[in-house]
């Protein structure tokens, strides 16, 4: 197969010899005059060069349905242009010879296209060698050679897409399509070899960018690319995809603060193009180290601490009941953790930063690094991914461990006939005299009377029976803040299990000004404000705030306008101040 490949790279540069030779040569403006005056399809007559009249924009293909015949012709840009660049078109490329761009062969935008029996050789840019592809821009690209292109990503193809895209490469070469590499020595000992080019063997870049929908999926079939041959696979959408250089000899040196030479050895990149070495015979500290390969390398101060041991255990639920999340860790660690749990499907999707698009964990806590367990409550239905989190001190590394775990429906493959829980969402005022009112019914909206019900809010479980009219109700008494409680049926003779979760929210009664440490300076305006409400949300007009100042107490009255403030002359320095609305102790 390889003599196949040069044979037919040496058949190639033959025939463009002979082309060089014979061909009448014509500049990029010629061609951008045949493209203008095209209404759908161009016959390449002779070989096309940037001279120094022409735009380094190249040849413009804007809003059209065209076809590109090229008949073995040359386009080149001496180094100099970007060959074409197409906007908002359908445009058919066939048998055309791309040579020497400056700033990518193709610069392809928003744009259907089919690229055959096509030649892209020694043309470069920033982003994108051979082609740059943006925006929602489908297409193929089918017995086509990359050979010698460069750029700092995207060698040979670079492509950021939205949009619902579908490109395939089929029956093309990849070889010898030059990105940088680079080499980053981390702060716990590890050297990362990797490229910005993440697909074909580091010679093409894909990005998905979110920000105008889902990216779609590039299909290879039989693709050969450097030292692989006739390779069939796809990537899909939220594929993670991977840019490390592996196989690689790294150079190790690690220098004491005397610049003491400890340890010169060498190890190889594994698949991700991490390589790192033994450091266990070395105190724990801080070192310099030099990683290096080939004309790269990178120094780093870098702390040596200890691996830890760190494992959890997770079961699948129903929906209802809480997850126990058992965990084990190296017993002197001591301190807070964090907790968060994903939807699986959602916990890979890239963020767009452009917008601000960063996706957040359905729950996350911190947990105490001494215990055993973590009891979470009211997950929603759905498969989840569980990431426990150490984050490290001056002894330990720091290390993240994850699971996956489902929370099942409640209720399925349940024998008896349905029930139904109707329970609200409550939003109320502190204080308020809003009760808590539970129907319960069958799945013909009947009344159950004289069932039990078990109310679960706040970690406490108050236990009620359905009155005659399938009822409970019970005050509310909490504290301002958001809570979720659960609503159980056990289940009977007659009627099956089931469950709800809703929420509560209790507004605050006495609003501040947002914060409880305040800094003094030495001016008259010093004070501070808040602003009282009955138990309906309705401002107060009378009665009295207290303010505690750092433990000192102090009572001011409330204005019409339902506001209390307390004028503040101390020293310059930071106090915390708490208030509390008097009417029915609401902090």
């Amino acid at each position: 197969m390889s003599n196949k490949i040069f044979l037919l790279l040496s058949l190639f540069l033959v025939i463009l010899s002979i082309n060089a030779v014979n061909a009448e040569e014509c500049s990029l403006s010629d061609l951008q005059v045949l493209i203008d005056n095209s209404s759908d399809t161009v016959n390449l007559d002779c070989d096309y060069a940037f001279v120094q009249m022409d735009s380094s924009g190249g040849v413009s293909v804007f809003d059209k349905d065209i076809k590109i015949y090229g008949n073995n012709h040359t386009i080149d840009g001496s180094n100099s242009s970007t060959l074409f660049e197409i906007k908002f078109s359908n445009v058919y490329m066939e048998n055309i010879n791309f040579l020497n761009a400056g700033n990518s062969a193709l610069r392809i935008y928003d744009s259907n296209f089919v690229i055959k029996n096509c030649t892209f050789i020694n043309n470069r840019a920033f982003d994108g060698g051979g082609i740059y592809i943006e925006g929602s821009s489908p297409g193929l690209i089918d017995n086509t050679l990359f050979l010698n292109n460069s750029g700092y990503q995207g060698s040979a193809i670079s492509m950021y897409f939205w949009g619902n895209n579908e490109l395939t490469i089929s029956n093309s070469i990849f070889n010898n399509n030059s990105a940088p590499l680079i080499l980053d020595a981390d702060g716990d000992g590890n050297a990362h070899l990797f490229s910005i080019d993440n697909l074909l063997d580091n010679q093409m870049f894909y990005s998905e960018c979110y920000r105008y929908g889902m990216p779609g999926n590039i299909s290879f079939v039989n693709v050969t690319y450097n030292d692989f041959k006739n390779h069939s696979f796809k990537i899909k959408k939220g594929d993670a995809i991977n840019s490390g250089i592996a196989n690689k000899t790294i150079i190790f040196e690690l220098f004491d603060k005397n610049d003491k030479l400890l340890i010169n050895t060498t190890n190889i990149t594994n698949q991700n193009g991490i390589a790192t070495v033994d450091y266990s015979t070395l105190e724990l500290g801080n070192y310099t180290l030099k990683v290096s390969y080939s004309n790269l390398s990178d120094t780093k101060e870098i702390m040596l601490r200890k691996e830890i041991n760190f494992t959890m255990s997770v079961e699948d639920i129903f929906y209802g009941d809480d997850l126990t999340v058992k965990y084990n860790i190296t017993n002197e660690l001591t301190g807070i953790g964090e907790l968060s749990i994903w939807y699986n499907d959602s916990y890979y999707v890239p963020y767009d930063p452009e917008e601000f698009n960063f996706h957040e964990p359905s729950y996350s806590m911190p947990f105490y690094l001494n215990e055993s367990f973590i009891t979470v409550p009211f997950l929603p239905e759905g498969n989840h991914l569980i990431f426990l989190e150490y984050l490290g001190d001056n002894i330990h590394r720091p290390k993240i461990i994850n699971q996956s775990f489902n929370v099942y429906p409640f209720g399925n493959n349940l024998t008896g006939n349905k029930a139904v829980i109707h329970a609200p969402d409550i939003e109320k005022y502190f204080g308020g005299d809003e009760r808590l009112i539970i129907n319960f019914t069958d799945e013909n909206n009947n009344s159950l009377a004289n069932k039990n019900l078990s109310i679960k809010i706040n970690g406490v479980t108050y236990n009620r029976t359905t009155n005659s009219n399938g009822q409970v109700s019970m005050a509310i008494n909490l504290k301002p803040d958001y809570y979720q409680y659960l609503v159980s049926f056990d289940g009977d003779e007659v009627y099956s299990p089931s469950r709800e979760i809703m929420e509560i929210h209790i507004h605050p009664t006495i609003v501040g000004s947002g914060y409880s440490m305040i800094y003094c300076r030495v001016q008259p305006d010093n004070y501070y404000e808040v602003t009282c409400y009955d138990s309906k949300g309705n401002p107060l007009t009378e009665g009295e705030v207290e303010f505690n100042i750092n433990g000192v107490f102090y009572k001011r009255a409330i204005n019409s306008e339902g506001k209390s403030r307390l004028n503040i002359n101390l020293d310059p320095g930071t106090y915390t101040i708490t208030s509390v609305n008097l009417q029915n102790g609401d902090t």
